[in-house]
């Protein structure tokens, strides 16, 4: 399954799945993900259903710290239609793969609502809770500003 790195055509693709899949956490009209795509240390990949027609179906957004060692998956998300195809794992594999070589061994941190699905694919792709630890205070569990629901930490050692 092809993966490149965002171009500006995808724009519009990442906006509405932004908006369909994230807005229940920030609200409505929030754009959370096209305010991170700009920052420093950002990578944005772009999931394909084939190399010929090159139609996006999904993406991941991860930044990362250099002086930290640690990178920190601010949001994947696939087209509901192309859930279930191995999606999403393709994109984390690329992700991960990405960031090993851009830190070598870190930690890879993301937050997952408690009741999003996504939460299984993490787990399968050997995230784990991560407890609360006062040196990370910003990898606490928190509430979404929107909806309140818990917003948990994960975590994965990449090696």
């Amino acid at each position: 399954m092809p993966i490149r790195d965002v171009t500006p055509q995808d724009i519009s693709f990442i906006s509405g799945l932004d908006e369909r899949e994230f807005s229940q956490y920030s609200g409505p009209g929030h754009m959370t993900c096209m305010k991170y795509m700009n920052e420093p240390h950002t990578l944005t990949l772009i999931h394909t259903n084939n190399e010929t027609e090159n139609i996006p179906t999904g993406f991941v957004i991860v930044q990362w710290s250099t002086t930290k060692s640690c990178s920190y998956i601010i949001a994947i998300a696939v087209a509901p239609e192309q859930r279930n195809r191995g999606v999403g794992s393709s994109l984390l594999k690329e992700c991960e793969c990405r960031m090993r070589e851009a830190l070598g061994p870190h930690g890879m941190f993301l937050h997952v609502g408690e009741h999003n699905s996504a939460r299984k694919l993490f787990v399968k792709h050997g995230f784990q809770d991560w407890k609360y630890d006062p040196h990370t205070p910003e990898m606490r569990v928190s509430l979404y500003r929107y909806n309140k629901e818990k917003a948990l930490p994960m975590a994965k050692v990449i090696t």
